[in-house]
């Protein structure tokens, strides 16, 4: 429906996270004990993005298998994309900080994008965790996961921010206060319609204030 109503001059994007290609020791919700990391690594393959699915729901992976979709070379944070710019929004993903500068995210928002939220809340929307990692008030940690290079799979080790959006109900309060968001219901699932670059600009605002 998404695809009949943009035609050929819309894009769709969206998250396309794996993060359980994630290394054990980087992953604080895993409960193994440290002796069996090792068979937890070598029982890991490395980032396909043509075949590892995504822990983003059904939508994400039924786009996966449409003609003409791009998928950005993260290996956790993959971003997918169909449509007009898909490729110019995917291409060059940087590996650290994974959705901030320079990233998909970025490009949506400075192509004046709009996000659509269907029947999740704000707190996992990727505009809101770009706007905290360039507020730069959260911890960096390492995140190591497995990639292909020349044939063999290794591990890398990229910066991530330890993002906090526990206060982004504040932020929907404010949006719904200046009108800059529509809300409504798909049959039982609440759906938001909002402009990215509205949205992370307030967001920023909002995350610089605090010392």
């Amino acid at each position: 429906a998404l695809q009949e109503v943009l035609g050929f001059e819309g894009t769709i994007v969206t998250p396309a996270f794996s993060s359980d290609v994630v290394d054990p020791s980087c992953d604080r919700n895993y409960l193994f004990e440290r002796d069996v990391f090792d068979e937890i690594r070598e029982s890991k393959p490395a980032f396909n993005k043509k075949k590892t699915p995504s822990e983003c729901g059904e939508f994400v992976n039924q786009l996966l298998n449409c003609e003409g979709v791009y998928r950005s070379n993260h290996p956790t944070h993959s971003i997918l994309s169909w449509g007009k710019y898909a490729k110019l929004i995917c291409d060059r993903h940087p590996l650290h900080f994974s959705l901030g500068k320079d990233s998909p995210i970025e490009k949506v928002i400075e192509m004046n994008g709009f996000v659509l939220l269907l029947g999740c809340d704000y707190e996992q929307c990727d505009i809101f965790k770009y706007a905290s990692i360039l507020s730069q008030k959260n911890p960096i940690r390492i995140v190591s996961s497995p990639i292909e290079k020349k044939g063999e799979r290794e591990f890398i080790s990229m910066l991530e921010m330890d993002y906090s959006l526990n206060d982004v109900s504040i932020i929907k309060e404010m949006m719904r206060e200046r009108e800059v968001v529509i809300e409504d219901y798909l049959a039982n699932a609440p759906c938001a319609f909002f402009n990215a670059k509205e949205a992370s600009i307030l967001a920023q605002g909002y995350f610089n204030s605090f010392e």
